[in-house]
Formats: structure tokens, C-alpha cells, sequence
């Protein structure tokens, strides 16, 4: 571009935030002050606090708990691990890789266990041995699943070494999402036959022992569970939009589901928004992804812009849908889309849909880019900086409700929100019969008096096809399950609801999303589609 990108202003009040929590002298487990003084301490808005304090929370800083409060997290190993720096490799690991690398790790986790385990230690592998079984009698895949993980995150912090406990969770966390679940309750009562015999020799302080069995045990783990020879271990990112966007939000709130209910630490990846997350995607090069439905319809069925069909792309679910809007100052002498000729128009950003719509709303409005209007390609929380200003004239964007940008450009200045034309609304509706028509309330925004009508586009999450059933099953369920976490996202309500995060659309479903319908009673009848 040019010049020095400019950071927006949750970034620079999430590295206040950091400095705040080392000036202050903050210890793990102290509590922050409150969003009300946090925006007060820095001169910022209450939502420009809520995301900065969503990002520390994804990037493993703080601990947010809805209605509670905010607190200094305790520093992981993992969180690192989970970085930049190493998705290059752990997206390329291969399940060989994966089960050597548990055996160095915990054997040498296991030789220290054996010299430091407390009996209260050893006692509490055996109870979870007995967990283990019950839920193997139940058939419970799920709490099966989690005890293992608590079995293998306990014997290694026997060794009172925080790094090997940190290392054996990321190890054993990825080694999950590569396993068939399929296989879960056969391979059962063999595994804790392991647990008992390597606690057993714990106990007698039998370290070779221990680690011998632990051996075995991991390396037949990986032969009972293991989906390929040569599978993938996918980073776990989740693909979003621009910062300040409406999907960086939702991707946020995933997040934490996700890191709160699964196994699943996924870091939040800005991107352009739903084209450039299609394109991620595909290349493999993120495992989810937020999308408008109807780009991925065209990716999966090689229509518009897409030459070759996607095949490879699934369906997880669906997200609250984005409204259009038009914004200018109320100052400004713009009244219509009409009257944007000869204007700056920020039209979205790059790699993201809203720039698409905008040129299509603004042709059919007679208005050429760059020769009735001039456009840029903008995020929304430089393009609201911008209008404040004087640099755009107005901006055009997608947003689920109310937009956090461009609330806090509102609190300093009146907007306003240009409706579409009756007319217009229903040709776009044509062009595009998933797309409905919705309304801008009045007072969204502090100052705006009048509602604006607009259209709505829906929204999905998406996946690679690859991406283990497990994963996605997960996925599925940390979010059908707190609907209203999600849904307290949109400002003002929207209605969505369960059922509509369940309805179809036209690309197939992932299996692991389908089956966790099929189980909680969602849905009465597989697609049928899900691997094709």
C-alpha cells in the first residue's frame, strides 16, 4: 500500500490492555476492572473494549466469563504453540510424526512421574480409570473421550514440569482430532487396561516399566484410530473478515465457544472476508470458515466467479445473516444512492463480498466505479476513521446489526443510513433468491432517527471436507448449543434461532455436523450427501 497499515482501535487498546495488566503488576487468576472502566482508562468506547478483551481471550491472555467478568489467564504452553510461527507445521504433520513425538514427550513426562507422584496423584488416575469405564458402558463417546484427555493431561503434570503437562495436552489435542470416533468404545476396555497397568507401575516407582506400556499404548492407539496413512493434522484457524467486521466478531465468540466446550483451541484469522475465506479454504490453508451462503454455493457448483466446481467445501451450520448498509455523516448533503455520484466511496474490503454487492447496487443505481464514483477498498474500522475524517464520503458495508466501527463513529458524529429503493431491493432479490429483504431500526445508532430498508445476506460456517469428523461434530455442537451466546451478537435482535441454524443449503453437510444433528434430534434424515 504504501504506507504503514494502520492498527484499529481494538488492536491498539488490546496492547493497552497488555501494558496495563504488566504496569499494574496483574498476577493469573487477578481480575481486570471492569469494560465500563477499561473505556474510561482509555478514552475508547465500550465496544472497542469488548473486543480488544475478545482478542486477548483468543489469543490466551485473559479469561472472559460472560456476566462475571475478566481475569488474567494462566500462561500455556499451548497457546504459544497455537501461534503463527508453528501453523506452517502442524498443518503438514503426519500421524507417524504425531504418535513419535507423544512417546518422547510423555515417556519423559511418565520417568519424572515415577520419582514426584504423590499418592493423592496416583489415586486420581485411578478414579479416572473408573470414569473411563463407566462411560465405555454407557457407550458415551463423548465423556469417554474427555476422561482420556484428563487421564494423559494428569500423568504428565505427575511430573511437576509445566512445560512437559503443556506440550502432552497440545500433542494429545491434536492426536483427538485425527481419531475415528467410530472406533472409540471397541478399542475401549484395551486402552484402560493400559491406564491401570502404567499407574500400577507408578506406583511401585517402576519407571521403565511405565514407560514401556506407555509406549505401546500410544503407538496401538495410533494403529486402532488412525483415518489415513498419510493424514493431515489441521492449524486451527478459523477464517473471519476484517478487523472490526462483523464476522471478526462472530469468529471471536467461536472462538471461546469452542475453546470453553471442545478440545478445539482454534486462533482467530483476519482476512478479507467471505471470498478470500472460500479461497483459504480450498487451498487448505485454514479448517473453518465464515462465508455468505451464496458464495459458497458458487464455489461448490463452479457458478459466477468460480470456474471449477469446489467439491471439497462442507456445511457446518448457519450464523445470524448480514444486513447492507449505506452510512454517511448526517451532515453530509447525501440523502439516496443516487446521490453518491461524484463522491469517495469506501465499497468494503479487499477479498470480502461487500465490494462486490456495492458495485452491483450501484450500477443498477446508474453509477459506474471510478467514473461516477470514486472507490476504495477499505476494513470498516479504517473506512469509519475515514468518513469522521473527511478523507471518504461514505461507506458500504455488511454487518450483522449493529456495527461496533461504526457505533463508536457515531458517538462522535450523527449518521446517517441510506435505504435501497423498493425497486431495487426486489431486482436484487431476483438475481439472488437467497437473499431476503430486512430493515436498519431506527436508533441502531445513537442519532439515527429513521429506519433504513436494505437486504439481507445469509451467513454459514464452512469447513474442507478433510477436516476430521470429530472436529466438525465438535464444532457443530459448541455453537447449536449456546444459540444465545451467538445470538446476543446482534444488536438489535434478529430471532435467530436454532432452527434456523439448521436449515439447509445447497452444498452438503460434513458428516461430523450431520451426525451431531442426527443424535440431538435436529434432524430426522441424513442428506445423504455429506462425503460424496
Amino acid at each position: 500500500m504504501g504506507h504503514k497499515e494502520r492498527k484499529t482501535r481494538a488492536m491498539e487498546v488490546s496492547e493497552n490492555i497488555r501494558e496495563y495488566i504488566v504496569r499494574t503488576g496483574l498476577k493469573p487468576q487477578d481480575m481486570l476492572p471492569s469494560i465500563e472502566k477499561l473505556a474510561q482508562i482509555f478514552n475508547t468506547s465500550r465496544g472497542t473494549v469488548r473486543e480488544a478483551l475478545m482478542h486477548l481471550s483468543s489469543s490466551g491472555i485473559v479469561r472472559m466469563e460472560q456476566g462475571k467478568g475478566t481475569w488474567v489467564a494462566e500462561p500455556q504452553i499451548h497457546s504459544l504453540l497455537s501461534s503463527v510461527v508453528w501453523k506452517p507445521l502442524l498443518n503438514t504433520v503426519s500421524s507417524d510424526e504425531l504418535a513419535m513425538a507423544r512417546c518422547a514427550i510423555e515417556s519423559a513426562a511418565v520417568g519424572f512421574a515415577a520419582q514426584n507422584a504423590t499418592d493423592d496423584e496416583l489415586a486420581n488416575l485411578n478414579h479416572l480409570c473408573l470414569e473411563m469405564d463407566s462411560a465405555r458402558m454407557r457407550a458415551d463417546v463423548d465423556n469417554y473421550l474427555d476422561l482420556d484427555r484428563q487421564w494423559h493431561h494428569a500423568l504428565a503434570k505427575m511430573s511437576h514440569n509445566s512445560i512437559l503437562a503443556e506440550l502432552t495436552a497440545l500433542l494429545h489435542n491434536l492426536a483427538l482430532r485425527a481419531l475415528d470416533r467410530n472406533r472409540t468404545i471397541k478399542c475401549a476396555a484395551a486402552e484402560i487396561r493400559y491406564h491401570l497397568d502404567i499407574a500400577n507401575a507408578l506406583a511401585a516407582r517402576r519407571a521403565e516399566t511405565a514407560k514401556s506400556l506407555l509406549e505401546r499404548h500410544i503407538m496401538e492407539w495410533d494403529t486402532n484410530y488412525r483415518q489415513g496413512k498419510s493424514l493431515t493434522v489441521y492449524c486451527d484457524v478459523l477464517g473471519t473478515g476484517s478487523f472490526g467486521g462483523s464476522f471478526y466478531t462472530l469468529g471471536q465468540v467461536i472462538t471461546c465457544l469452542l475453546g470453553q466446550y471442545s478440545w478445539i483451541k482454534p486462533v482467530v484469522h483476519a482476512t478479507g472476508g467471505g471470498i478470500e475465506n472460500i479461497n483459504l479454504t480450498r487451498d487448505r490453508h485454514i479448517g473453518l470458515s465464515i462465508v455468505q451462503a451464496d458464495i459458497a454455493e458458487d464455489a461448490y457448483f463452479g457458478r459466477g466467479r468460480y470456474q471449477t466446481p469446489y467439491k471439497d467445501l462442507r456445511y457446518l451450520c448457519r450464523l445470524p445473516g448480514l444486513q447492507y448498509q449505506v452510512v454517511c455523516l448526517a451532515s453530509s448533503s447525501i440523502k439516496s444512492l443516487s446521490d453518491l455520484r461524484g463522491k469517495r466511496v469506501s465499497i468494503g474490503a479487499r477479498g470480502g463480498t461487500s465490494a462486490e454487492i456495492s458495485r452491483e447496487i450501484l450500477s443498477r443505481c446508474g453509477l459506474m466505479e471510478n467514473k461516477d464514483y470514486t472507490s476504495q477498498l477499505n476494513p470498516i474500522s479504517l473506512a469509519v476513521h475515514m468518513v469522521l475524517s473527511g478523507a471518504i464520503d461514505a461507506v458500504c458495508f455488511l454487518s450483522m446489526g449493529q456495527s461496533s466501527a461504526l457505533l463508536e463513529l457515531a458517538c462522535q458524529a450523527p449518521v446517517r443510513l441510506l435505504s435501497l429503493e423498493k425497486e431495487l431491493i426486489n431486482a436484487m432479490l431476483e438475481e439472488h433468491p437467497s437473499w431476503y429483504e430486512c430493515t436498519v431500526d431506527a436508533d441502531t445508532y445513537p442519532g439515527q432517527t429513521s429506519p433504513a430498508q436494505t437486504i439481507g445476506v445469509p451467513t454459514i460456517l464452512v469447513s474442507h471436507r478433510d477436516v476430521p469428523e470429530a472436529d466438525a461434530y465438535a464444532v457443530t455442537a459448541a455453537v447449536l448449543r449456546n444459540i444465545d451466546k451467538i445470538s446476543a451478537l446482534v444488536r438489535p435482535s434478529s430471532g435467530y434461532s436454532l432452527s434456523e441454524a439448521v436449515a439447509e443449503v445447497q452444498i452438503p453437510r460434513h458428516i461430523g455436523a450431520e451426525k451431531y444433528l442426527v443424535e440431538s434430534g435436529l434432524i430426522t434424515m441424513p442428506q445423504a450427501m455429506g462425503q460424496d
